[in-house]
């Protein structure tokens, strides 16, 4: 569904100047175009928009489409552009549920009281959707950057407030397009498999202090927090993400019934979620029904790419360079046991591993733990040098992709996990060795020249 204005003559119209000289800031065109008008072009503003408002020309007709479920603004911007070319232009309006119009007529008619009964009216028609049975599952719509999902996880808490429902979904809509500019970790998903049937347990990590995004694709959700009955002072506690909704109750936020936004749990209320979780603990593999197929599971994780900024290509070297740093530490007494590699894996899987403060070391940990097999081939019969040139080189693309400082975060992120690795007791990692031995000071010494903090 759609409502569109056609204005014809506009041949000439260019669509950079029309940008240019409407009061909007931050107006983005997905599609690349040189001068005049591309045939096709979707048009949004940063950070406000909810659904791109849609343009085709076509032997100088010009079609300005506003697609069902758009906000206010949307529809603010879309009749910005009608009004420009045609005032520009001296020509008539021909809106597709009307006859034609001057533009003065058309400015009557189109206000801005109509755009807003316009929105709640597709809005109003969307419930009637969900709440009858024209449509199988959850219904789904494409907005400015990310694709929603209308379910009772979104709807429900909204209709049970009809005098705000309209902004509210929309403000929910918005911030599901932006939420990668937020101080949001996530959604990401890892997977283990089970050796036995093949299949695999899709994942999500949470922890406090953090506000994470956390995807609906995920069956569990692993809650990290402190527990001094664990050799490594770390607990973890599994549940089903059906479970983990239920306890966190109204305390997340649904962005569409395929993300939920946690708040920065921290002091009673982490402790009182972990205590919630405890009481529902299970194990990745006791629900056979969740299990998925490797086929199924490509898109894994492709979510939370680039989110940071850093593109998907880069993301490559930079998880091999938390296995690689493990190797060097590890290797520094001479060997690796197959329990050091085990417990380290286990430690990526479950989010043991320090971040330091780093976006990027959260993200290559869980790119790590979901290639680990794949890395550990890669990287086991590399020399000292060529791991060394990795853990540079990861540096270096994070330096120049998001600047100095989120370079030293990364670098000193990777630093305390090579420390945490040398100083478990034994020598090893998550207690299997001993202290700190002289060749693994010598390799962290190593390590914080080659990562420029010494």
């Amino acid at each position: 569904m759609s409502h569109s204005f056609y204005i014809d003559g506009v041949g000439d119209a260019s669509l950079e100047d029309t940008l240019a000289a409407l009061p909007f800031d931050d107006l983005v065109v997905l599609e690349d175009f040189n001068g005049g008008w591309p045939d096709i072009a979707h048009i949004y503003q940063d950070n406000v928009s909810v659904r791109s408002v849609e343009t085709a020309m076509e032997d100088g007709r010009l079609q300005v489409r506003i697609m069902a479920n758009s906000s206010p603004d949307d529809f603010r911007l879309a009749a910005a552009i009608v009004d420009h070319v045609a005032g520009k232009y001296g020509k008539d309006i021909d809106p597709e549920d009307n006859e034609t119009m001057s533009l003065a007529e058309w400015r009557e008619a189109y206000g801005e009281d109509w755009q807003e009964n316009q929105a709640k009216t597709y809005l109003q028609m969307l419930v009637s959707m969900y709440q009858g049975e024209r449509h199988d599952g959850n219904l789904t719509m494409w907005g400015t950057r990310q694709q929603i999902e209308v379910g009772p996880r979104l709807m429900e808490p909204l209709l049970a407030e009809p005098e705000t429902f309209s902004k509210n979904f929309f403000d929910r809509f918005r911030r599901l397009n932006y939420l990668d500019r937020e101080d949001v970790f996530g959604p990401s998903l890892l997977a283990a498999r089970d050796e036995q049937t093949g299949k695999q347990a899709v994942f999500s990590v949470l922890g406090d202090e953090a506000a994470t995004a956390l995807s609906s694709q995920a069956a569990f959700v692993v809650l990290t927090h402190d527990d001094p009955a664990e050799e490594d002072g770390r607990g973890r506690t599994i549940l089903t993400f059906d479970d983990f909704a239920s306890i966190a109750g109204d305390s997340i936020t649904w962005l569409g019934d395929a993300v939920a936004v946690t708040p920065p749990y921290s002091g009673e209320a982490w402790q009182a979620l972990v205590a919630a979780a405890q009481e529902k603990k299970t194990d990745l593999f006791d629900h056979p029904e969740l299990l998925r197929d490797s086929s199924e599971l490509t898109s894994v994780d492709d979510d939370a790419a680039d989110t940071l900024g850093i593109p998907n290509e880069f993301w490559g070297i930079i998880a091999h360079s938390v296995v690689a740093t493990f190797f060097v530490v590890a290797a520094a007494d001479g060997n690796i046991d197959k329990g050091e590699l085990e417990a380290f894996q286990k430690s990526l899987m479950l989010g043991a591993v320090g971040m330091g403060g780093s976006n990027v070391m959260q993200r290559a940990t869980m790119q790590a733990a979901m290639g680990f097999e794949e890395t550990l081939k890669d990287l086991v019969n590399r020399e000292a040098d060529a791991l060394a040139q990795i853990i540079a080189g990861a540096r270096q693309v994070v330096a120049v992709h998001l600047g100095d400082e989120e370079a030293a975060l990364f670098a000193e992120a990777l630093i305390a996990m090579a420390e945490s690795i040398a100083s478990a007791s034994g020598g090893g990692f998550l207690g299997l060795g001993s202290k700190i031995s002289a060749e693994e000071r010598q390799v962290l010494d190593g390590l914080r020249t080659l990562l420029q903090l010494s």
